[in-house]
């Protein structure tokens, strides 16, 4: 339809709707019963927000699940990725992605001390 604006969903608003499925895929197989929606509080809009658990909700939901088992199985922890997303993060202080996002001289320096032994 032309002239037509299409909102898109803040990528934010999709990672909180996915954990909200997978709280809800949990419940679901804790307790053995459907779980069809649930809702989310944003405190700086001061509103609830309903979230209907669709089919493409739960294969996202699903498919993050499974992605997360993968990273485990492997052993492998993922580098962090510095972002705008940081800022508002509660653990920014803990994780320090801005550190870690740059491999410093004395990483490389350690990293070749200890494949040089």
């Amino acid at each position: 339809m032309p002239g037509r604006i299409q909102a898109r969903e803040a990528p934010a608003r999709r990672v909180r709707k996915v954990q909200l499925c997978a709280q809800g895929l949990c419940l679901k197989e804790m307790c053995d019963t459907d779980v069809h929606e649930g809702a989310l509080f944003y405190e700086w809009e001061q509103c609830r927000t309903r979230v209907v658990f669709t089919e493409e909700l739960r294969v996202d939901t699903e498919d993050a699940a499974r992605r997360l088992h993968e990273l485990i199985v492997s052993g492998k922890t993922p580098a962090r990725e510095y972002g705008k997303k940081c800022r508002s993060c509660s653990l920014m202080d803990a994780f320090l992605p801005r550190l870690s996002a740059a491999k410093s001289s004395v990483f490389r320096y350690m990293t070749s001390v200890l494949e040089g032994a």
